[in-house]
């Protein structure tokens, strides 16, 4: 009788660490803004690893005073004082951004 009670308060138990897990974890998902930005590519820098190497342009983006790094994708040049697309990632609850590389901005996207 005992270990039927037990067994019983343990699944309630279960159940219960589940469902406050659950919601714990709905309402600590990060929401993040994302935008497009155009920059104009000032420099790049290499950082060597173990497994190769990962290639970093730097970015100057109008609204922000430093540089930007942003990894350069490996199959895709490095073209100084070329325009460039990145995606902005900015979490709600901090004040991190994060920038990723969208590509170069060709003469064609740049007369629209």
């Amino acid at each position: 009788m005992a270990t039927v009670t037990r067994h019983k308060y343990g699944v309630l138990l279960l159940v219960v660490l589940m469902l406050g897990f659950g919601v714990w974890s709905v309402f600590h998902t990060k929401v993040q803004d994302t935008e497009i930005l155009t920059g104009v590519v000032d420099g790049h820098h290499v950082f060597l690893h173990d497994e190769g190497h990962t290639r970093y342009l730097l970015v100057r983006v109008p609204d922000r005073e430093r540089l930007v790094r942003v990894v350069l994708p490996q199959r895709s040049p490095f073209l100084e004082g070329a325009r460039v697309e990145l995606y902005r990632n900015h979490a709600s609850d901090s004040s991190n951004e994060r920038y990723l590389f969208k590509g170069y901005l060709n003469q064609s996207n740049e007369q629209k």
